[in-house]
């Protein structure tokens, strides 16, 4: 008969006591391989999406690791704001120019050129005034060229040459009943040029439905895309309507009246972004209260207005603003269909360029489905051409003046990884170089504008494990090992404790010929089952819970856990070479000499034991 087949037998006998101590075995290994894949799934997790296509992130000073928290990771509330000039100034050309043609400032010198010029046709024809007309002329074409040549449009931006791509961010919304979800609007290029993994090239790929587009002739610009998790957890399909809540519902924030119809639900990405919904970046802009208000807005409509809304705080001159736009847009709405046709085959002109141009950017407004209808009574009665018209007045508009859009923050790729894109855009941005975009206009006063800073992602999550996670993860990983040890010392006790009823057993043994090699190795081979059993049980079941407590995890860190996840490897490295070894495999030879030391003590007490003093 074997050795092991003796020490199973001898285990059996005492099956109680033998149980709870494989059992005690089993939970110290289950909360080592628990502690070593939760954390280090999560930790991983968070390494390589703290550089997911991206290697920088511009936005408002103050903490880099706020930002980094919350354009990456959805985890904290937003920073201060910047201004979104600060975007165009990592964009070419021709998007600078269809963007800045729709500003404050542009517009505003442009009808004053034509005003110069109604003037100058006008008092052309009286005697004696040609030459007053044409110095008019003269003057209106230096100075619209001077407004052009001021606000760069024809110019690229100062970093367009240094960065590969660049994607705005705006948050401050949620969803959900309890505000759990992140609402970041942004541009269809987050889908279409974000990499989750820069090695493999890919990007993000949908469940169902399609990515957000910058303009759409059924829902123009109020389209979003859901996460996996959002989906599955709040039953959404694709055409559903969903309305972001501004703020946090349970922290005074209300529910937004326009709804975002949904085109794409994401595959599951074991990211952050599992858990948030995104939206049309201009759709964002066209909600109440997300639009900055002009510096001196209110000033201007108190100069040439006197009324009760003088003696208004902020938030209710803000709200009567929102209330005159929306009776406008009605107003609007309702105008015959003459005046609609001309007004759609303008915006047709304008808001759709051929041959392959990006659209523009545009921004609208439109009435939800509830509680207010989406057409009015009287549009209901005109023909089918004219109700598809006004439909689409209701959806897109001229988009939101640049003076009055804000960032959270920047998405930045640069050329390189290291040199001179990286470092030379990082020096030139904490140095306040991004303010000088904000000397073209006198709607946004450059003297008021925060300086901007630029993060990189990588270096501050790194910064934070070294610092905070790290020594955390070696005291638990201590701790768990110690009930290990604890475990193993029950096992000792256990066979020690045993040796009293078992001395007999053992003479019997000595006598029938087995040396003292023999009663040895059966010891330590009962040492070795025990552990060995107790480890494989706590093992697998640590995979099964990892498994259960999944969705769990996942909604606190976005991060996909399964049954199948291991813990990530351990890296050693040798003279001729180095390898990585999964945490959770050192687990193995660990308990095989845990084992031996705390079977030795009964091991060598059965070895010396006298066979004369006990047969008897």
């Amino acid at each position: 008969m074997s050795v092991w087949l003796i020490a199973w037998k001898s285990i059996r006998q005492r099956g109680l006591a033998s149980g709870l101590t494989a059992l005690s075995m089993a939970i110290g290994v289950a909360l080592v391989v628990m502690v070593l894949t939760i954390h280090g799934v999560v930790a991983e997790n968070f390494k390589s999406g703290s550089s997911m296509g991206y290697n920088m992130i511009i936005g408002a000073r103050g903490g880099p690791l706020q930002l980094v928290l919350n354009t990456v990771f959805y985890l904290s509330k937003p920073v201060q704001t910047i201004p979104y000039e600060y975007y165009l100034a990592f964009e070419d050309a021709q998007h600078r120019e269809q963007v800045m043609r729709h500003s404050f400032s542009y517009q505003s010198q442009i009808a004053r050129n034509q005003s110069r010029q109604m003037l100058q046709q006008l008092s052309s024809g009286l005697p004696g005034m040609g030459g007053l007309g044409l110095l008019e002329e003269v003057t209106s074409v230096a100075e619209n060229d001077f407004s052009v040549n001021q606000m760069r449009i024809l110019d690229d931006g100062i970093f367009s040459l240094y960065a590969k791509m660049a994607i705005p961010i705006c948050m401050g919304d949620t969803y959900g009943e309890n505000s759990q979800y992140r609402v970041v609007a942004t541009t269809p290029a987050f889908f279409n040029e974000l990499e989750i993994d820069v090695d493999t090239g890919r990007k993000f790929s949908f469940a169902a439905g399609r990515a957000l587009e910058t303009w759409n002739e059924t829902n123009g610009v109020l389209e979003a895309v859901v996460g996996s998790t959002v989906a599955a957890n709040e039953g959404l399909k694709l055409g559903d309507s969903i309305q972001p809540i501004h703020g946090d519902i349970g922290a005074g924030g209300h529910i937004h009246r326009t709804g975002f119809t949904i085109v794409g639900i994401m595959a599951p990405s074991g990211t952050r972004n599992d858990v948030a919904v995104f939206i049309n970046i201009e759709g964002f802009y066209m909600m109440d209260e997300h639009r900055k208000p002009l510096e001196d807005e209110r000033v201007n409509s108190q100069r040439f207005e006197t009324g009760p809304e003088d003696n208004l705080n902020d938030q209710e001159f803000q709200d009567l603003l929102d209330q005159e736009l929306e009776q406008r847009l009605n107003q609007g709405a309702a105008q015959d269909s003459g005046v609609a046709g001309k007004l759609a085959s303008t915006a047709d002109n304008v808001l759709r360029p051929a041959d392959g141009a990006v659209k523009e950017q545009v921004e609208g407004n439109r009435l939800p489905a509830s509680p207010s209808p989406a057409k009015t009574q009287d549009s209901k009665t005109q023909d089918s051409k004219t109700e598809s018209l006004e439909d689409s007045k209701s959806i897109y508009g001229t988009p939101l003046p640049i003076e009055q859009r804000e960032l959270t923050s920047i998405l930045l790729r640069s050329h390189d990884e290291v040199g001179v894109s990286l470092f030379g855009i990082t020096n030139a941005i904490n140095l306040g170089q991004l303010e000088n975009e904000m000397d073209w206009t006198s709607f946004s006063s450059r003297l008021q504008q925060r300086s901007a800073q630029a993060v990189t992602p990588v270096a501050e999550i790194q910064s934070v494990f070294e610092t905070f996670v790290t020594p955390v993860q070696w005291l638990i990983l201590a701790m768990t090992v110690m009930i290990c040890i604890v475990s193993g010392i029950g096992i000792l006790v256990s066979i020690y404790n045993s040796m009293s009823e078992r001395r007999q057993e053992i003479a019997v043994m000595r006598a029938l010929g087995a040396d003292q090699s023999t009663v040895f190795g059966i010891i330590l081979a009962e040492s070795v089952l025990l552990a060995a059993g107790g480890g494989v049980i706590g093992w697998v079941a640590a995979h099964f819970v990892n498994g259960a407590i999944s969705p769990l995890v996942q909604q606190r860190t976005g991060v996909e856990l399964s049954v199948w996840d291991f813990a990530p490897g351990m890296r050693f490295d040798w003279g001729w070479g180095s390898f990585q070894v999964s945490a959770e495999l050192m687990l193995v030879p660990g308990l095989m000499v845990l084992a031996i030391l705390v079977g030795l003590l009964p091991a060598i007490t059965a070895y010396r034991l006298d066979v004369s003093e006990n047969l008897s």
